[in-house]
């Protein structure tokens, strides 16, 4: 899909985040190419950080990130939210006799 809109092979899995009601804003659905024409072996997490244009796009994603979950500002009810929300790990279960 080089070349073309890269954006298209994530289509579907956008569509149906959007659908199940998780935020997709075109501003942040972005792409960029690590790596290319570089074997498996010679493209991973440590050489990706030394590609300094898509290090650069990757940066401003990031800044785009921020910018808009600043605009959102924070969730009304978060903090009774946060003190209603019940655990989900250890939980011990009571035997009823």
């Amino acid at each position: 899909m080089r070349g073309g809109d890269e954006r298209l092979a994530y289509q579907g899995l956008v569509w149906q985040c959007r659908y199940s009601d998780i935020e997709v804003p075109d501003a942040l659905w972005a792409c960029t190419v690590f790596g290319a024409g570089k074997p498996y072996a010679g493209d991973q997490a440590d050489d990706m950080v030394k590609e300094a244009a898509p290090m650069k796009s990757f940066e401003t994603w990031v800044r785009s990130f921020i910018s808009h979950v600043q605009a959102k500002g924070p969730l009304a009810g978060i903090k009774e939210a946060e003190k209603a929300a019940a655990t989900t790990t250890n939980r011990q279960q009571k035997k009823t006799a």
